[in-house]
């Protein structure tokens, strides 16, 4: 059960630009919902949770995700990944 205090904390990630999801009472899917209706009887609401990164070396993640690019692009990538503060990496 959603207690009011969560309602407006969902509602106002909401106004504050953040992702919502939502899914039926006997459903386990959560879908995105653009534009909500909040209809709180026959609805969950949450705040789109943010992926989880794991430690290791962005570059690393980076080129496995989009290994699909041509050598220049990734080239460009990997300067640009190069220049970040090793705090990012």
């Amino acid at each position: 059960m959603t207690t009011t205090a969560e309602k407006i904390e969902i509602m106002q990630a909401y106004e504050n630009g953040k992702a919502i999801e939502y899914k039926g009472k006997n459903s386990e899917m959560w879908i995105p919902n653009e534009c909500p209706t909040w209809g709180w009887d026959m609805c969950d609401y949450r705040i789109k949770p943010e992926p989880e990164i794991e430690q290791g070396n962005l570059l690393d993640m980076v080129q496995v995700h989009l290994s699909h690019w041509t050598s220049e692009e990734r080239d460009v990538l990997n300067a640009i990944i190069k220049r970040l503060p090793e705090e990012t990496k």
